[in-house]
């Protein structure tokens, strides 16, 4: 573990944090890193939060669903389709390849980033509708991903840069392998592979428990996503060949590739300036994206959804407007892999000890972490966990 220099930079009345055990000695940019940021505080957001709601109380009434979603949502699904189907005969054309990049990857990406959203139960007020909307959402993705990413993306918040939970950091063999120029521009081409893959080889779940026998599955959600995704993938090769799943393949590909679009990966946790371990961005492409630039905002306020999340900064703009905010996108990807002091090792990671205490507002069950609440998205404590822990 690098040296550490302790700045005793604190929370202050404006929200910004600057953790100290992050600011180290080996901190430029024009030197390789050899080691993740390690921590020992908790994740900053817990706090901004809690103070955040004494003072502007007024934030719980932007806890609600966002009912428009669902029209996205259907709309990315239905151009996708579209354009499949359109380009059924014309896999070996320049016209293929260039939708399946400018169109293709545009959608696929908010696709993903739509289900997200529905990840945390913002699309609609019940249980049910939201997993089928996920799972349609799913569709032009190929691989039933759904069911497992809320999995995932559930302790990525309420664990976040864990050791062994957080599934959105590279492991140790990622960020040794890929640290080169070379490394960084192979892991960003491919990084959709590893977001897709890392966190089933690398983490052990918390807040979810995978069904562990045939019967288990049968009646999980995992089950529901397989019956959904299978039959219509099966039905697309059957009516129209294998042209239009190519391109829902590579506008996946593209989309987490070198798009404008995959520039979140890295611009939301990889760490530009020491201290801080979660950038926002404001740009357009939040139009295209469920304002997921609003990454600190989000994981201030999971349950708010990506409509309201421009109210919520402005009803808080101290808590934000000195926070480093990243720029654009599509240059962060050139950044990273073009400053020798980026890469996979530019994360922040912590022990599980030091994720106890004060995840979220208001209880200490669980070793200190207090339990998501299940359907109640007005509380402070909501991140979309159903009404059963077992998927």
């Amino acid at each position: 573990m690098s040296p550490l220099r302790n700045r005793n930079i604190q929370i202050s009345s404006s929200g910004t944090k600057e953790d100290p055990q992050l600011v180290s000695d080996d901190d430029s940019l024009s030197k390789r890193r050899s080691d993740f940021h390690w921590s020992g505080q908790d994740e900053p957001h817990a706090a901004r939060r809690k103070e955040m709601l004494a003072k502007y109380p007024q934030i719980r009434s932007l806890m609600r669903h966002e009912p428009i979603t669902k029209y996205y949502v259907l709309a990315l699904v239905a151009i996708q389709f579209t354009a499949a189907f359109l380009l059924r005969n014309s896999w070996n054309t320049w016209q293929f390849w260039v939708t399946a990049y400018v169109v293709g990857g545009t959608c696929s990406s908010a696709l993903v980033l739509g289900i997200h959203e529905v990840t945390h139960f913002l699309a609609f007020k019940q249980f049910l509708p939201n997993k089928i909307l996920a799972c349609i959402g799913n569709l032009p993705i190929v691989f039933p991903f759904c069911v497992e990413f809320k999995k995932y993306h559930m302790d990525h918040h309420r664990f976040q840069g864990v050791d062994g939970i957080d599934g959105d950091v590279p492991t140790l063999f990622e960020a040794y392998l890929f640290n080169s120029f070379v490394g960084k521009l192979f892991f960003c081409i491919t990084q959709i592979l590893f977001y897709a893959l890392r966190p089933t080889f690398s983490v052990k779940p918390v807040t979810y428990k995978m069904p562990k026998t045939f019967g288990e599955f049968i009646v999980s959600w995992h089950a529901m996503n397989f019956a959904i995704q299978l039959p219509v993938m099966a039905l697309v090769y059957l009516n129209f060949g294998w042209t239009p799943i190519l391109y829902f393949l590579f506008s996946v590909f593209f989309g987490g590739s070198i798009h404008p679009m995959a520039g979140h990966f890295i611009a939301e946790h990889y760490v530009m300036t020491p201290g801080y371990e979660t950038y926002s961005y404001y740009g357009a492409l939040n139009a295209l994206a469920f304002n997921v630039g609003y990454h600190n905002e989000h994981h201030d306020f999971p349950n708010v959804p990506w409509t309201l999340l421009p109210q919520l900064r402005k009803i808080a703009p101290e808590f934000y407007e000195s926070l480093p905010q990243t720029e654009s996108w599509f240059m962060t990807i050139f950044k990273f892999i073009g400053t020798p002091g980026l890469g996979p090792y530019s994360r922040v990671k912590r022990m599980p000890a030091v994720a106890d205490g004060g995840k979220f507002v208001g209880s200490s069950s669980n070793g200190g972490v207090a339990p998501a609440v299940e359907n109640d998205v007005g509380s402070v404590n909501f991140v979309g966990r159903e009404a059963s822990a077992t998927f």
